[in-house]
């Protein structure tokens, strides 16, 4: 009759363990995994809204901002950003630094 063994059979390495959970929780902060990010930046609006400016990156409250040189405003969090904006001003940058590079 065989014996069974009280030995795991898969041993746990606690500094793997929490390493690789400390890992997954750092990308779902970063990748702002359903939520989590804005809802705890909720918690202290008047700090990561006004102070840090984090809702240029995760809406807070279902409101991100947008910061222009010459303004800054708040819009909801589900409108989509127009890509064109973008692309004008990556056209206007790189041609006056074309044009400041032929009149050196």
């Amino acid at each position: 009759m065989p014996t069974r063994s009280t030995e795991p059979l898969i041993k746990l390495d606690k500094k793997r363990f929490v390493s690789y959970n400390l890992l997954a929780v750092a990308l779902a902060l970063g990748a702002n995994f359903l939520g989590i990010t804005s809802s705890l930046m909720s918690l202290n609006v008047d700090l990561f809204r006004t102070k840090l400016k984090a809702d240029i990156v995760y809406p807070i409250n279902s409101l991100s901002r947008y910061i222009d040189d010459d303004y800054e405003f708040l819009y909801p969090a589900k409108w989509i950003k127009d890509p064109n904006v973008f692309l004008v001003k990556t056209v206007s940058h790189c041609t006056s630094l074309i044009l400041h590079s032929l009149a050196n």
